[in-house]
């Protein structure tokens, strides 16, 4: 079985989070004056989350073939929503580079962020923070690709060679890496600046620059005949959720920070976080 750059990127999600597991008592005995806070039961919860998720992506891999000769040509675009649809005829090669161009370079967003004063003070802090974002966005994408196993765009298009799409990556259309993984360092990144500069005036293009990244990289993936709008849609959302909220968790603010409680558990053999709000 050919072994996917996504597996590989998985397997060193699981590396990373048993590193920076570590790192957790640390922080937490740090008093300086910073506006992120760990404990144990939150932390231990989002990371036990990423593990899991990173954790059960890569086994169910393992059982994963791709699709026959045969099962390709029994293809039925008709089966594809009508809201789906305009996707089929679509297969850029360059769309599909500068979307790689645009994942890449979303990497760097973060590291704008040292540029700041009072960032690199807490840098230890907002990168644990940036892990664990990216540990749960990678889980949650990888875990529900090799679960929902949806074909992607090219695989109804004649004109694809059929070496391409011999291939157990052309079954991991939902939901879209791309832009899940774009949109929560993106959003991650306007959320962390924005609580250190809340009186900025540049929020709106920190904000309106962190929104446009992951939506274009989700349209080239489209254009590049790799995704469905559906893919790129729900890609976005969970993307933008997790960098937004992940820091936002963390954040000091004595009257409320107790009165959410995370924990991680087991649903029908699959890691799940549970969220609880006491009001």
């Amino acid at each position: 079985m050919q072994v996917q750059p996504r597996s590989r990127f998985s397997k060193a999600i699981l590396l990373t989070l048993l590193a920076v597991f570590s790192h957790i008592s640390f922080l937490q005995a740090q008093h300086i004056d910073t506006l992120y806070q760990f404990s144990w039961g939150r932390d231990a919860a989002l990371l036990g989350f990423g593990l899991g998720t990173n954790a059960t992506s890569y086994f169910l891999q393992q059982g994963l073939d791709p699709l026959t000769a045969e099962q390709i040509n029994m293809l039925d675009p008709n089966e594809v929503s009508s809201f789906d649809r305009d996707a089929l005829d679509n297969y850029d090669a360059t769309a599909h580079t500068v979307s790689n161009v645009f994942l890449y370079s979303s990497l760097a967003m973060p590291g704008l962020l040292l540029l700041d004063q009072g960032c690199r003070k807490d840098a230890p802090k907002i990168g644990l923070l940036l892990a664990e974002s990216i540990a749960v966005t990678n889980g949650i994408t990888g875990m529900t690709k090799r679960l929902v196993k949806r074909n992607r765009p090219y695989m109804y298009n004649p004109d694809v060679p059929l070496s391409e799409k011999q291939t157990v990556n052309g079954r991991f259309s939902f939901f879209s890496g791309h832009a899940s993984f774009s949109a929560t360092v993106s959003f991650f990144t306007a959320r962390v600046y924005c609580d250190y500069h809340p009186d900025s005036r540049y929020k709106p293009l920190v904000w309106g620059l962190a929104a446009t990244l992951p939506a274009a990289t989700g349209y080239l993936r489209y254009k590049a005949g790799k995704h469905f709008i559906s893919d790129v849609a729900t890609g976005y959302a969970v993307g933008a959720l997790v960098g937004y909220f992940v820091p936002t968790l963390h954040k000091v603010n004595p009257g409320r920070r107790k009165q959410l409680r995370l924990s991680s558990a087991m649903l029908d053999g699959s890691p799940v976080l549970v969220a609880r709000l006491r009001l």
